[in-house]
């Protein structure tokens, strides 16, 4: 509550002064305090005595030693208000006080649950307060990184990564940089903050994982692969302090579909879905596996599975018609078409493949030219408007 330490004495004077009020003035009370402070010397101990500890004290640590100070504060307040003696003034002055210390505590109660609106508010509460702990700066930039607050992440963590901070938090700092980088398109700059980390920390399976998502972005597949494998391995090595997180399998498959190791990327994306049931990313990416491998069944089965995002549940659509057309059974590939371009109106490839569907099986010429024109508009490069205008041009 105080940062000040002059401030911060005034509860431990106030609590010293009770005790030996109580114990000068009302003898028998002497072996409860006793008690009291012996309690909580004793229990206290084994956490907060000559064994270095990372954190001055945390509260769990106190809740058993608590119950002598409370002891302490029970007996006090008995002896004060309730006891029968021979002062009354001692007790109005004892209830004074404990209605002054009721409304105080009640403020400070109010105060410190403000702080407890966000994460952030948190740990920078602790930060003004411990202006030298590296543990609170890492927390609060990781918090300020949650929440978006990209400006105060950045000047954070660059503090953080120029201290003499462990080289956990160090590594740490440097693969959240490395996320703010990518955040901001500088992909350079992204994989040499975490390749510094992993410079520093080379057991550190973050920013192995964080490289790897890099690479794949560029394109780079073969790299994504071996950085992801690093990760895994390192995720598995430590996994007493590292959870291994579901993006990783679902990453990992996506770069091994697109390099053609289809069994490999099949137990990737098998990995994501047992950690994550019911994911709709997860089936359709297993979908798209399974599509490759010409298990066409699991993939039309995976494709149903796909979840309620429109863009992708049209996306399933679309690719299960091109199962259809594989088979020549354009009925049921033109009803998933339609159901594509109805959740999804500006997805390409369903309007491309419709029209094309529509030309090549003589159907209705002007849809199949309403729905290539609408694909030439959303063509982004000339590539794929060359390939929508030569169907275009075929039309009768």
């Amino acid at each position: 509550f105080f940062p000040h330490p002059a401030r911060r004495a005034w509860p431990i004077l106030l609590l010293a002064g009770l005790v030996i009020f109580a114990a000068r003035y009302f003898r028998r009370a002497a072996a409860m305090i006793s008690f009291g402070v012996l309690w909580f010397l004793l229990t206290i101990a084994p956490t907060n005595s000559i064994l270095p500890r990372t954190d001055l004290l945390n509260e769990r640590n106190l809740y058993l030693p608590s119950f002598g100070v409370f002891l302490l504060l029970a007996t006090t307040v008995y002896y004060f208000i309730l006891a029968e003696h021979r002062r009354p003034v001692i007790r109005k002055v004892g209830a004074s006080c404990l209605a002054v210390f009721f409304i105080f505590q009640a403020a400070l109660l109010l105060d410190r649950n403000a702080l407890y609106r966000s994460n952030t508010l948190l740990w920078k509460d602790t930060l003004t307060k411990a202006p030298g702990n590296l543990q609170a700066l890492h927390n609060l930039s990781h918090f300020y990184l949650k929440e978006k607050n990209y400006r105060k992440a950045f000047a954070g963590l660059q503090s953080l990564a120029n201290s003499k901070a462990s080289p956990y938090y160090t590594s740490y700092a440097y693969s959240n940089l490395g996320i703010l980088h990518t955040q901001f398109g500088n992909y350079p700059k992204a994989e040499a903050a975490f390749k510094e980390g992993i410079r520093i920390k080379p057991s550190l399976p973050t920013n192995y994982f964080n490289l790897g998502n890099v690479y794949a972005q560029q394109g780079r597949y073969l790299k994504a692969k071996d950085a992801y494998d690093k990760a895994e391995r390192l995720y598995h090595e430590y996994r007493w302090g590292y959870k291994i997180p579901p993006e990783l399998y679902l990453n990992k498959a996506r770069v091994l579909l697109i390099l053609g190791i289809h069994t490999e990327a099949e137990e990737a994306a098998v990995d994501y879905l047992q950690r994550i049931p019911d994911s709709g990313p997860g089936h359709f990416r297993l979908g798209t596996i399974y599509a490759a491998m010409g298990k066409e069944e699991e993939a039309i089965r995976e494709y149903q599975l796909s979840g309620d995002d429109p863009k992708l549940r049209a996306e399933a659509h679309n690719n299960t018609a091109i199962i259809f057309i594989k088979r020549d059974q354009a009925d049921r590939a033109l009803e998933e078409l339609k159901q594509a371009v109805t959740l999804s109106p500006s997805l390409l490839d369903a309007h491309y493949n419709m029209g094309r569907l529509l030309a090549e099986t003589g159907g209705d010429m002007e849809k199949a030219r309403n729905h290539l024109e609408i694909a030439l508009k959303l063509s982004p490069n000339l590539e794929s408007r060359k390939r929508v205008q030569q169907v275009l041009n075929s039309l009768p």
